[in-house]
């Protein structure tokens, strides 16, 4: 009996063990710093979250190709304030600074936003840029690689847009049957949303003026919500059929206002086309693989 009971004891005493080592290398695997050339990410809602170590808090950021800014939410701020000087957080403040080992100082702007608990923040395209000039997703290993990597696939051309000066967003252009639509390139959206005039308005070349025009006149929301199917969607040698898609006025009704304007006004391209597939941009050539 004292010899099974031994057996039972170190039986248990290896699952326990076991557990534990699995807990802890998945908490390393899945823990990344800004410097890493390669960063392993997992899907909320179809979304990218990174987890990001710095000094002894962990946030959750989401890896956004349709924002052209660094973001923290209210959420993101109470998990870094104890790192921010008392006098400061007294203050209002809209940026902050938080060093990126040998990347630099990486800069964040602040939504003090209580209603997002998905993550604490977003890592725009000033983020990717500042990494590398070449950045691959590789969503069927949940990986984004910032050194060379060989993607077979046709390189289609980017349209690169500054907005206001900064860092700019990119669109493809896609083919839907017989027509040119052109999208917002988009990791951190979960579907594909369409403009709010796609039904009855041509698709508009997206240029820095059309975008300005856009910001800076009075914007009226639609409150329109509609799903539909795109029956033939192809970029580059990839053909999707039967694509469900939404128009955007509603899903993106939450968006600062300047963001819901451009994103009312032209088309954004999500998850749907990811999915499964590995996506390599190049910054500097402005192009864009999507390739098995």
């Amino acid at each position: 009996m004292k010899k099974l009971l031994k057996i039972f004891v170190f039986l248990f005493m290896q699952i326990i063990f076991t557990n534990c080592a699995s807990s802890a290398i998945e908490k390393k695997s899945f823990c990344n710093s800004f410097d890493d050339d390669k960063l392993q990410f997992y899907l909320s809602e179809g979304r990218p979250i990174v987890k990001f170590k710095v000094n002894n808090f962990v946030l959750n950021l989401m890896i956004d190709t349709g924002a052209n800014y660094n973001m923290l939410t209210g959420n993101g701020i109470k998990k870094i304030c104890s790192y921010i000087p008392k006098e400061e957080l007294e203050k209002k403040f809209d940026t902050v600074n938080i060093s990126g080992g040998k990347l630099g100082t990486i800069k964040f702007s602040v939504e003090f936003d209580e209603k997002n608990k998905a993550y604490d923040g977003i890592l725009g395209t000033p983020f990717l840029v500042q990494k590398s000039d070449v950045v691959t997703f590789d969503y069927q290993t949940k990986e984004i690689l910032f050194v060379p990597t060989t993607v077979d696939g046709k390189k289609e051309s980017l349209i690169p847009v500054s907005v206001r000066g900064n860092v700019p967003l990119y669109f493809m252009r896609i083919q839907i049957e017989d027509k040119n639509e052109f999208f917002i390139f988009d990791t951190g959206n979960e579907i594909i949303t369409l403009r709010s005039n796609y039904d009855n308005e041509k698709s508009v070349y997206p240029s820095e003026e059309i975008i300005f025009i856009l910001l800076n006149n009075d914007y009226k929301k639609t409150n329109c919500f509609k799903k539909v199917k795109l029956p033939t969607f192809s970029y580059g040698n990839n053909i999707y059929e039967n694509i469900s898609a939404v128009y955007n006025d509603f899903i993106f009704s939450r968006a600062a206002t300047s963001g819901r304007r451009i994103l009312s006004s032209f088309s954004s391209a999500g998850y749907p086309m990811f999915k499964d597939k590995i996506v390599q941009i190049d910054f500097k050539k402005n192009t864009l693989i999507i390739a098995e």
